[in-house]
């Protein structure tokens, strides 16, 4: 039996997936003409933050290396950017909700998208000093702000209505 803390959770919880959800279609749109034909390919993974380790990253990244053929240097690339990405979320607490992956792949580019409800990630052109490092709680998701950056060829975050898109493209 839930607690009323317990109820509440489960309601921010299924208000973070409503609101991921709604993100998601607004950003897909209706199909036109065509589409969904071709070598356009994409899948996704929603996980909570804590349960989206590097194996899961991995795993997911391998299903869909495999079925895609992607080349073994790309997955590594993607798979660096998005465990800087979670590491970044997890740490710096910027979710509490459902942390939503997905891939999607044209033949010459992979797009990757993280969705979450929370604070989005900081992109920093330089990395925190040694000394940021040390003494500023902030520095390490600067960091791995910075590590993705370099890791992508574009990126970009944006945030709406407490939803936030960190969106990365990794050309092939």
């Amino acid at each position: 039996i839930l607690g009323e803390s317990g109820a509440d959770d489960l309601d921010a919880r299924i208000e973070d997936r409503r609101r991921i959800a709604q993100h998601l279609g607004a950003q897909r749109g209706p199909l036109r003409r065509g589409e969904g034909i071709g070598i356009g390919r994409r899948m996704a993974i929603t996980h909570r933050p804590a349960a989206m380790s590097p194996d899961v990253v991995a795993a997911f990244l391998e299903r869909a290396g495999g079925a895609w053929a992607l080349r073994a240097d790309l997955v590594a690339r993607v798979a660096n950017a998005l465990n800087w990405c979670l590491d970044a979320v997890q740490v710096a607490d910027l979710t509490q909700g459902p942390v939503t992956l997905t891939l999607a792949y044209d033949e010459s580019r992979l797009d990757v998208r993280v969705i979450y409800t929370g604070t989005p990630v900081v992109l920093s052109d330089r990395p925190p000093t040694p000394e940021e490092l040390l003494h500023d709680d902030a520095a390490p998701a600067r960091l791995a702000g910075h590590m993705i950056r370099r890791l992508s060829d574009r990126v970009t975050v944006r945030e709406k209505d407490g939803v936030v898109e960190l969106r990365m493209t990794l050309n092939d």
